[in-house]
């Protein structure tokens, strides 16, 4: 009868626990990944509209981490809301201002944190508005939180069954005290204790100390459907204990008494070896590629914008096997780690997307190399090369590499002839083991590695091998060996022969290297400890810049150019050699304007123009050799007008606001503080211009793995640009490095990728050029409609439609079908009243109409024709390197419009239109659909805007 009564008491207090005043709205505390940025650069991106950055503004000023209004001298008049509407001051200073606009725009973690300020304030109406808003877009606390209105009536009429349907969705999503709330409820108040011994293992899983106290209670007494378990019961009493649950600490003392047995310990040790047998059992080899099947069938349906929650699930699969020892599976799974898909990860930024965790992923390639998968043996492989989260280890590198190319993978035999045959970067390792690089070129089946063998034998004088190897390379569809042969022969490469062949031609070509780079830069890289072999800076054919071209035969994967980080003009750097150290320091202006702890872009373009006009400045050799920045910034106010799109225009100019800005405010209070550092007779605008366009233009990005450091690489950064090119620079803790991505002739200029996947106005106004391809060329289509057409219709579909009625049109002149049926729900609502649903909603023909119509009106008002502007661009317009990036435009946008005009004039249906929308982003032709999610950024980086009035 007592032990009865103990544990009738035990379940009342362990449910009573539960109850203990989790049941309330409560704003969990702001994480690691809540540290935003309170400087210039978030504020103007969020005045341009920029929802992340309007968040990051109103966290910063809810931390009191923003600079008074009257300290920052901020333009308020350029600081525009939604409904266009300025700012005053104290909007300005309103964290709740900055948080309804971001949120408005679908910004997630501004959506949640409007809500939790809507409670605080006493409006609970708006606050479960809020909440319901991220609560369906999968947002864990806004679940949870709904949940709680909904069970105490707070802002909504109370509903038990909506609240633990809100509790339970909140429960998949990992957050324990939604778990122990489903627990509490059906234990207590449903009287339903299996479904309560469910929830507390959901709960307990994710950490929740009670949850792990109360299974304990549960499997000792056998309470819930359990079987009673003694080593259950003291493994989870174990766990309470170990996270400083007393009760917990004391049950398990009984239970260790009651068993009399001094093992008693190693029947827990033994139950979790069962259970992870049982596991193993589970996931045998045999079924790891279903789940890597699985996984990429969650990842493509992820791109197509299908919820994550299947991607998750996936990704658990794949790392239950990888657990189990599958080594496809490790492989995966470290790639899913490194890409930040579906796993927990080291930190979430404030825009909700997961940051890579570098260093468990390296752990997984690790598991996954040491089964002798390949894949993963390449992938360390080139990351001791380079250096990174692993430190550069060259020596490992080879191993991995030889391993790999024993099991006969052309790739890696590829590079370990390419290391071998280079020398420098192999100049300490072992190599007496190895088979020198010309066994492993004619082992690999691979065009360059039959290039690169006609190398060596051009160099040894064995030309007969030689110029057979180049054949096969040719034959192997290996461009340069076609090149190489056609300029030595005057018959096609394929019917070529040894008699047709000019060899002497080709000896020159292969043997011979015109005179290295002699500048004065590239011997002050040298000085420093840097190499530059095989190339060497030439005058730009275009633009009045510079270039890199080849100076003799270059390999693939061949390592060009390696810049000390001594020399590298980035915020650490700046930090330590400049004399602007103290004022980044102290100055809490400079701080807001510059993050030089970050190394942001502003640092390094204050930091530049200083160190331009310093004597004896540490960089004098590179900055001397850097030439005018070609971006449209220096362009007059006729040339930007002639564009005819105000979306680039607006770009340009509002670039050039923020130079104006900087110069307006920090400058001339520098000029004033530091005399002697600043001279505005030398610090002017037009010099300040010159040093911003310069860093943008050219600075590299030199994040590692949640860090962000941005600089310029001296030399380096003279390669330009040529889009769909493999990677070719990376750098470590000690040097920037480059190698060639692919084979190159003599004469021919080297490239880099910049980032393919920039939309063309980033290109255009950055970097000052429009790039040869076309995939981030886009227009805009925006619905707009009368600001009271849709009163009484609740906010939160509002703002929904308003979203769905802004979609970017690519070259194919495609786009989202969502755009269509957003403006028939709103023409519809028009035309008879009611707001159909989104299933109810129709893509006909008569919405289609009121969008070609407005298409061919933009059309009809352009000063010129799209062939117009092509025959300008063929003649004399295009040899003047400013007037034909206006032409580019120009020609860009009205081909996209005169396409998009085409395809809606031939559609009868939607069929067609949904099937070419759906298969312009699974060829993507078009940028990244993610990548344009915000209005904001659709709108300023499009070449053109078509509104549609509806």
């Amino acid at each position: 009868i007592m032990a009865d009564y103990l544990l009738a008491l035990l379940v009342a207090l362990c449910i009573v626990y539960v109850d203990g005043g989790e049941q309330h709205v409560v704003e969990k505390g702001p994480s690691e990944a809540d540290k935003v940025a309170c400087d210039m650069s978030t504020l103007w991106s969020a005045c341009k509209g920029d929802p992340k950055a309007q968040y990051n503004i109103g966290r910063c000023i809810q931390a009191n981490a923003m600079l008074p209004a009257s300290r920052i001298n901020f333009d308020f008049s350029s600081c525009f809301s939604i409904s266009s509407q300025p700012l005053d001051d104290d909007q300005f200073m309103s964290s709740l201002t900055w948080m309804r606009l971001s949120a408005e725009q679908g910004f997630l973690l501004a959506q949640y944190h409007l809500a939790v300020d809507y409670d605080e304030m006493g409006q609970p109406d708006k606050a479960a508005e809020w909440y319901l808003e991220a609560a369906v877009r999968g947002h864990g606390e806004s679940q949870y939180n709904l949940g709680v209105c909904y069970k105490i009536g707070s802002g909504v009429e109370q509903d038990d069954k909506k609240a633990m349907e809100w509790f339970e969705s909140a429960a998949h999503n990992g957050d324990g005290t939604a778990a122990m709330n489903l627990a509490r409820i059906y234990g207590k108040e449903l009287g339903n204790m299996e479904e309560a011994v469910k929830w507390f293992k959901v709960a307990a899983e994710v950490g929740e100390t009670a949850a792990m106290f109360n299974l304990g209670v549960f499997y000792e007494r056998g309470v819930g459907g359990l079987s009673p378990s003694s080593p259950h019961a003291r493994f989870w009493y174990s766990r309470a204990m170990e996270r400083g649950h007393q009760g917990a600490q004391t049950n398990l003392y009984h239970l260790l008494e009651e068993a009399e047995d001094i093992d008693a310990m190693d029947d827990l040790q033994n139950m979790l070896a069962d259970d992870a047998d049982t596991n193993t059992a589970k996931n045998e080899p045999a079924s790891a590629l279903s789940v890597v099947e699985k996984l990429d069938l969650a990842i493509a349906d992820a791109k197509m914008g299908s919820s994550r929650r299947s991607l998750n699930a996936a990704v658990e699969l794949v790392r239950a096997a990888a657990e189990a020892g599958n080594a496809v599976a490790q492989h995966r799974l470290a790639d899913c780690f490194e890409k930040a898909m579906g796993l927990p990860t080291v930190t979430v930024d404030v825009n909700q997307r997961e940051a890579p965790n570098k260093p468990e992923a390296m752990r997984w390639y690790q598991h996954a190399a040491a089964q002798k998968y390949v894949p993963s043996m390449l992938k360390l492989a080139n990351i001791y090369l380079r250096g990174g989260v692993l430190p550069a280890d060259v020596s490992k590198a080879i191993d991995l590499l030889h391993d790999a190319a024993t099991l006969q993978d052309h790739d890696a035999q590829q590079l370990l002839g390419v290391l071998l045959d280079e020398n420098i970067r192999v100049l300490e390792v072992d190599l007496d083991d190895l088979q020198p690089a010309e066994y492993w070129y004619k082992t690999a089946a691979l065009a360059d590695s039959k290039f690169n063998l006609a190398k060596i034998y051009f160099q040894q004088k064995k030309f007969d091998l030689a110029v057979d190897s180049l054949v096969q390379a040719a034959h192997l569809n290996h461009t340069v060996a076609q090149r190489a042969l056609n300029q030595s022969t005057a018959k096609p490469f394929d019917q070529t022969c040894d008699e047709s062949v000019d060899k002497s031609n080709l000896e020159a070509m292969f043997v011979h290297e015109s005179t290295e780079d002699s500048s004065h830069l590239a011997s002050w890289v040298r000085q420093n400890g840097g190499i530059i072999q095989g190339v060497t800076s030439a005058e730009s054919e275009c633009g009045g810049g510079r270039q890199l071209r080849a100076t003799r035969v270059l390999r693939a994967r061949e390592l060009l150019i390696s810049v000390p980080k001594s020399l590298w003009l980035s915020g650490e750097n700046l930090l330590k050699v400049s004399d602007l150290q103290t004022l980044f320091k102290t100055d809490e202006l400079m701080q807001f304007v510059c993050n030089p702890y970050l190394g942001d872009m502003w640092t390094i373009i204050v930091g530049l123009e200083y160190e331009k006009h310093r004597k004896n400045s540490h960089w004098a050799p590179y900055i001397d050799a850097l030439p005018h920045p070609t971006s449209p910034v220096f362009w007059s106010e006729e040339q930007l007008a002639r564009l005819q799109t105000e979306t680039v225009r607006n770009e340009i100019i509002d670039l050039k606001k923020q130079i104006e800005y900087v110069h307006r405010v920090l400058f001339t209070e520098l000029f004033k503080q530091e005399p002697n550092l600043f001279n505005p007779n030398i610090h002017t605008l037009q010099s300040l211009m010159w040093s911003t366009m310069t860093v943008m233009g050219r600075a590299f990005g030199l994040g590692q793995w949640n860090t962000s450091d941005t600089g310029l690489i001296p030399f380096m950064d003279l390669a330009n640009h040529v889009s769909r090119m493999p990677t070719a620079t990376s750098w470590n803790h000690q040097e920037f490095l480059f190698e060639s991505s692919l084979a190159t002739l003599p004469g021919d200029e080297v490239f880099i990728n910049y980032g393919g996947d920039k939309p063309t106005v980033s290109f255009l106004v950055n970097y000052g050029f429009l790039p040869e391809s076309h995939y981030g060329d886009f227009v805009t289509l925006q619905g707009v409609f009368p600001k009271n057409l849709l009163q009484g219709i609740p906010g939160s579909e509002q703002r929904k439609l308003r979203r769905a009625m802004i979609a970017p049109v690519g070259p194919d002149g495609w786009f989202p079908l969502s755009f269509v049926h957003a403006c028939h729900r709103v023409l519809y609502y028009a035309q008879n009243g009611k707001l159909l649903g989104d299933k109810e909603s129709e893509c006909n023909s008569e919405t289609l109409q009121v969008i070609l119509r407005s298409v061919e009106k933009v059309l009809n008002s352009l000063p010129s024709t799209l062939e117009e502007d092509q025959v300008a661009l063929a003649g004399e317009g295009g040899k003047d390197y400013d007037e034909s990036l206006i032409l580019g435009i120009r020609v860009r946008f009205k081909s996209i419009l005169h396409t998009l005009k085409q395809n809606l004039e031939s559609v009868q249906d939607c069929a067609e239109l949904q099937e070419s929308s759906k298969q312009l982003y699974l060829a993507n032709k078009l940028v990244d659909p993610e990548k344009l999610v915000d209005a904001h950024v659709i709108n300023s980086l499009s070449l053109f805007r078509v509104t549609v009035k509806l």
